[in-house]
């Protein structure tokens, strides 16, 4: 498709439903695994340090992208992505060990029903329940702002490519500084106070700089503004989840 030209917007849907639904699979095997390996001494700053590797993948990754891509073209892209992927599948099947979390019943249970347990253990935890729905909440709007803002900037006589470009650059910038402090500061007393004050910054200085304003510098201070703390929101959000939930329990909550 890629070589031939013929690659239309529609496989790239195809693509990424397929992409969001094995993350659906991945992504809480590999919350329990990081619970199994991890101790809890070391949650916060674990955290605070994949925040960091994420932010600091989020910045290198179009520069490299781009410096295969200028000199191999897509199968240079392609190529690169299919080996790293292996070279990290390996160490993860081959060189690590992942314990399996203690199980309080030695009953196996079908998908349906283990679904409706983690359900039904959500129901006796409110603070958890409040928590997820609360940051569905969040998700849903952070979601919608990030579709809409290359369409935002792009048109504007002050946008285009290099300015929405920069923009990002300064979001995943203050994100990378952000989960280097996250990764260092005590833990707060209150964790989920911490969760909402680092949320409330966030979306009450980015989301607004950026719709009422055409300055860029004004969009990159509220990309900054938007992302430094965000950081300082999973480590909590890390510990309060794997300090509540039982292990066994957390892959269905």
């Amino acid at each position: 498709l890629i070589n031939s030209y013929t690659l239309q917007p529609w496989h790239l849907y195809v693509i990424n439903a397929l992409n969001g639904l094995m993350n659906t699979v991945q992504q809480p095997a590999g919350e329990v695994a990081a619970t199994q390996l991890i101790p809890k001494e070391y949650y916060q700053k674990t955290s605070g340090l994949r925040s960091f590797s994420q932010s600091l993948n989020s910045l290198l990754t179009p520069v490299i992208a781009t410096m295969l891509f200028t000199f191999g073209g897509i199968s240079a892209v392609i190529t690169t992505d299919l080996i790293t992927f292996a070279l990290a599948f390996s160490v993860l099947l081959l060189l690590i060990p992942i314990p399996e979390p203690q199980k309080s019943s030695e009953k196996n249970e079908s998908l349906l029903s283990s679904a409706r347990s983690g359900l039904h253990w959500l129901k006796g935890c409110s603070v958890v329940l409040k928590l997820i729905f609360f940051l569905a909440g969040i998700n849903l709007i952070a979601s919608a702002y990030n579709a809409a803002l290359p369409a935002m900037v792009l048109p504007k006589a002050s946008g285009g490519e290099t300015v929405l470009g920069t923009v990002n650059f300064f979001a995943v910038a203050a994100a990378l500084v952000g989960s280097f402090i996250a990764s260092l500061s005590p833990a707060p007393k209150n964790r989920v106070k911490a969760i909402c004050l680092a949320l409330f910054f966030s979306m009450s200085t980015e989301n607004f700089l950026l719709a009422f304003s055409n300055s860029p510098v004004i969009w990159c201070i509220g990309a900054v503004c938007g992302w430094l703390f965000i950081p300082a929101m999973g480590p909590n959000l890390f510990v309060l989840l794997r300090t509540n939930i039982p292990s066994d329990m957390q892959g269905r909550v």
